[in-house]
């Protein structure tokens, strides 16, 4: 027997894990793809649909276990929310917004959230098991996502209890991007025990069980915390090494080497690296989400998170900081030309969302400086169009080349010999350990146009 999947939201966690369930689901599942009739939901739908992954992507894997699945009838995708009338299980994968990052008192932008509740609720087969991946404050589940599923099964004249579990994404694009769907531990939480029992046997279809255990939470609250605590930790550890690299860089202290020293620590090998700036989905808002908890379901007036409140604020000033090093470095911003080589908002990824990049170019403009921007995946940054290829900019016609994102693609041996024979009028400014990644430490360490984030100048 074939069960039938609608997965909610074809974004970058949705859309890989549709492919997850097709191509891993041993011949059990029929999955559908759903999302908005918009012009960006009809570009994925479109791409699925044609076997092509609808974002830029390093994962062969990933693409590869996409064509066949279409191939195999396995996984199509659409617009019509009809399709959750048929389905046995529903994945939910849509955003869950704050109206502002930077705002002292930013509020949950529930809309878009409960609209898609309401689109599944209305719809579905009373035996149909749904599935939020959505990271959420503490308490959504059981004051919002509940009531509405209760709502509408009582207005259909529908007697039983909702089937719903709760298990957050823990998806890494990148060149293991299907992998750490399925190699790698999944926590889950239920309603009830047939929530909890379904649960189980799905995921254990999809996920490498055998040597990723699931991990059963006790309340749908544990597990909304688990991974907004999880990012938030990572959040902290990095505005951690953020005071600690400006620190390096002014007194001469090369923090990398400092870094591998504790690293010798088996309690201490999750230590931060300095870097670009945080950028992406969940860092630069998760950390905020206890405190809307607090305020949104739970009447706590006086409850503050002030690590991670720091920690955001913080780490939105990374790529500043690293504006006021260079201008420090060249002298001035004032009519210089620079190179930002790297605009997504991490290695081996397309994705720009909430990217360093952006605060840097502006800040970087607002002092008269004129920039290119190249990455090997990011089609554009905002409204700003980027070259896919560095090699077709000539370094020497650049006052600086900022290196912001470590993509493997920048390991290329013909730009390993750019950056060693530029110019010494050319400031080379590695703001993503690139030098040490690619090994030529010892061979930059007479020059006097290299600075590197978490040291300074090398000369």
């Amino acid at each position: 027997m074939k069960y039938n999947v609608c997965v909610q939201g074809l974004g970058f966690v949705g859309s890989a894990m549709a492919i997850a369930i097709a191509s891993q689901g041993h011949g059990k599942y029929s999955v559908v793809g759903i999302d908005l009739d918009t012009d960006e939901g009809k570009d994925r739908v479109n791409k699925i649909n044609q076997g092509l992954f609808p974002f830029a992507t390093t994962d062969e894997s990933l693409e590869e276990a996409l064509s066949q699945s279409v191939k195999d009838r396995t996984l199509r995708a659409t617009h019509d929310v009809s399709e959750y009338e048929q389905a046995d299980i529903v994945m939910m994968n849509v955003p869950f917004d704050l109206s502002s990052v930077t705002d002292d008192n930013p509020t949950v932008n529930w809309t878009p959230f409960i609209e898609a509740a309401e689109q599944i609720a209305k719809r579905i087969s009373p035996t149909c098991l749904v599935i939020l991946q959505s990271t959420v404050i503490p308490g959504t589940i059981r004051k919002k996502i509940l009531p509405i599923f209760e709502k509408y099964f009582t207005e259909r004249s529908i007697n039983s209890e909702p089937l719903i579990g709760y298990s957050f994404e823990r998806v890494m694009p990148g060149r293991d991007y299907l992998n750490s769907i399925i190699n790698n531990h999944r926590c889950y939480a239920a309603v009830n025990e047939e929530s909890e029992r379904r649960c189980h046997e799905f995921l254990s279809d999809i996920v490498n069980v055998e040597k990723f255990p699931l991990l059963k939470l006790s309340t749908f609250e544990a597990a909304e915390t688990a991974k907004i605590m999880e990012n938030s930790f990572r959040a902290v550890n990095i505005a951690f090494i953020e005071e600690w690299a400006d620190f390096a860089e002014t007194v001469g202290i090369d923090l990398n080497e400092v870094i591998n020293a504790i690293k010798l620590r088996e309690t201490h090998r999750n230590i931060a690296r300095p870097g670009f700036g945080v950028g992406g989905y969940c860092l630069t808002k998760d950390p905020l989400f206890a405190l809307q908890s607090g305020k949104e379901f739970y009447d706590i007036a006086d409850l503050s998170f002030p690590f991670c409140t720091l920690a955001v604020k913080t780490n939105q000033q990374m790529p500043l900081r690293c504006l006021k090093r260079l201008e420090e470095s060249l002298g001035t911003l004032e009519n210089k030309r620079i190179l930002l080589a790297g605009v997504s908002y991490k290695s081996d990824v397309g994705d720009t969302r909430f990217s360093p990049a952006l605060p840097f170019y502006q800040g970087a403009v607002a002092k008269g400086a004129s920039l290119d921007l190249t990455d090997p995946l990011a089609n554009s940054l905002f409204d700003l169009s980027v070259e896919k290829e560095i090699t077709s900019f000539n370094f020497e016609e650049f006052d600086a080349v900022i290196f912001a994102v470590n993509h493997p693609q920048y390991h290329d041996k013909n730009i390993i010999d750019t950056i060693l024979n530029v110019s010494e009028s050319v400031l080379i400014f590695d703001a993503c350990n690139l030098i040490d990644t690619i090994g030529i430490r010892e061979h930059v360490n007479i020059k006097s146009n290299i600075y590197i984030i978490g040291k300074g100048r090398v000369v």
